[in-house]
C-alpha cells in the first residue's frame, strides 16, 4: 500500500503494489525486484477534486549492509493521467527514482 500527499502542489496518490524478488540472480548481499502498481491520483482543479487512474512498472536494487540494514535504489515508471486531465501533457509517461534506507525483519 502507498499513500502521497502534497499540499502545496494540492497532489495526493494512493495505490497498492507487489513487488516480486528476483531469485536467479544471486550477489552476496544484493537483491533485485520488479513490480507493478495500481492506484489512483487525486488533484485539486478549481476547488474541485479530479480522481484519475494510474499505474506502474517498479523495479530496484538493494544492497545490505547487514541482515537487517541496508540501502535501496529503485524506480518507478507511471503513467500520469493527472497530467493529460490537468494540463493536456501528450507525454504522460514518467519515470522516478528514489534511493533510501532499507530495514528487514
Amino acid at each position: 500500500m502507498a499513500l502521497e500527499v502534497f499540499n502545496a502542489i494540492k497532489y495526493s496518490s494512493i495505490g497498492g503494489y507487489y513487488n516480486y524478488k528476483i531469485h536467479s540472480v544471486n550477489i552476496k548481499n544484493v537483491q533485485y525486484y520488479i513490480g507493478g502498481e495500481v492506484g489512483f491520483i487525486g488533484r485539486e482543479i478549481d476547488q474541485d477534486i479530479s480522481l484519475t487512474p494510474s499505474v506502474a512498472l517498479n523495479t530496484g536494487i538493494r544492497y545490505f549492509l547487514n541482515s537487517d540494514f541496508g540501502v535501496e535504489m529503485s524506480g518507478s515508471y507511471r503513467y500520469r493521467s493527472d497530467l493529460v486531465e490537468v494540463y493536456q501533457e501528450s507525454s504522460p509517461m514518467k519515470f522516478s527514482g528514489y534511493m533510501g534506507l532499507v530495514y528487514q525483519w
